[in-house]
């Protein structure tokens, strides 16, 4: 939007197009990277979480 108008705001700071990283255009890359960022944290956030709830009740 701001773009469009000519205005200036400060999404630009907050928000941006995602670029590579890898120094690569391939794709099958990011997406393979992606993927396995997202199992990572997921796995260490569910690992976490049991490690915490282990002994406790929950009802």
């Amino acid at each position: 939007m701001s773009s469009a108008f000519g205005l200036q705001t400060g999404l630009e700071w907050i928000w941006s197009p995602p670029v590579h990283t890898l120094n690569s255009s391939n794709a099958y890359l990011g997406i393979l990277t992606s993927v396995t960022m997202l199992i990572g944290v997921s796995l260490s956030m569910i690992g976490i979480g049991s490690a915490v709830f282990s002994k406790k009740e929950i009802m």
